[in-house]
C-alpha cells in the first residue's frame, strides 16, 4: 500500500510559468486599480465599473494561485484557487459589457443614434 504523503500528482502536466503569472498579476492589478479609481474619484459616479473591479480582483487571485502553483505544482490548494477564480472572473467582465451597453442605450445623448440607427 502506498503512502499518501509520497503521492505527487501534478494536475498541470507541466510546471506553470512564474514570469507569466507575475506579468498577469501586474496587468490585472493595474487594470483593477484604474477601474476602482474611476468608480471612486470621477466627478460623475460610474458604478457599473464595480463589476470590472470584481472581475479584476478575481483574476488577480487566480494568477496568484497560479504563481503559488509554480513553486510546487503538486499542492492542490493553489491549483483549486486558480481554476475556480479564473473560470468565474470572465462572467464579471461580461456583466460589465452588458452594463456598458445598457448605459449607452439609455443615455440621453446617444439614444437617438442607437435607437434610430443613424
Amino acid at each position: 500500500m502506498s503512502d499518501e504523503s509520497s503521492y505527487n500528482y501534478n494536475p498541470y502536466g507541466y510546471s506553470p510559468s512564474r514570469s507569466a503569472a507575475a506579468a498577469f498579476i501586474g496587468l490585472f492589478g493595474l487594470s483593477t486599480l484604474l477601474h476602482l479609481g474611476q468608480t471612486l474619484f470621477l466627478r460623475r459616479r460610474v458604478w457599473w465599473t464595480l463589476v470590472f473591479t470584481a472581475g479584476g480582483i478575481m483574476e488577480v487571485l487566480g494568477w496568484v494561485g497560479r504563481l503559488l502553483s509554480s513553486f510546487d505544482p503538486t499542492q492542490p490548494s493553489p491549483y483549486l484557487m486558480q481554476i475556480i477564480t479564473l473560470i468565474i472572473a470572465p462572467a464579471w467582465f461580461s456583466a460589465g459589457c452588458y452594463a456598458v451597453t445598457g448605459a449607452l442605450v439609455w443615455s440621453p445623448n446617444v439614444k437617438s443614434k442607437v435607437m434610430n440607427g443613424a
